[in-house]
């Protein structure tokens, strides 16, 4: 038996508190690093062996390019990253994490571990999987839906 709400509108919910606990969480600890901003730290330290540019991320997060800019302007400005020219096309920038940006990230990985911990308290790993499962079908789905 289906609940009142939609799936889409459920997970909607679902992700909109997620990111504002998750921000919440991280102000003080972090200096007013959003989740986002985590994300994009945490991205750039994993695949700090190859270039990344800011495409890459808009693909990756399926956010959209204004948005991206934005962050990562904010980014640049705290010090938490560098834009350096690509040595194959000077147009290109690729991202960089500076030191700052390599601390807030791992103290962002204790944070999130802990509020990821928490989040999934009382939950079941087999439920855990099931609903990993699930999203990965929903968002299969769509997209087949936008092919």
């Amino acid at each position: 038996m289906r609940k009142k709400h939609s799936i889409g509108f459920s997970v909607r919910m679902l992700s909109n508190l997620i990111q504002r606990e998750a921000d919440n969480a991280m102000q003080e600890l972090l200096e007013g690093l959003t989740f986002n901003q985590c994300r994009v730290l945490c991205y750039l330290s994993h695949h700090s062996e190859r270039d990344v540019f800011q495409r890459e991320l808009e693909e990756r997060f399926n956010i959209r390019r204004s948005t991206v800019t934005q962050m990562l302007q904010l980014m640049e400005k705290r010090g938490l990253i560098e834009r350096v020219a690509a040595e194959q096309d000077a147009r290109q920038k690729r991202l960089l994490l500076t030191d700052k940006g390599r601390e807030l990230h791992e103290r962002g990985m204790q944070c999130l571990a802990q509020f990821n911990a928490k989040l999934c308290e009382d939950i079941a790993d087999e439920e855990l999987e099931a609903f990993q499962n699930t999203l990965e079908k929903l968002m299969e789905n769509l997209q087949h839906m936008t092919e």
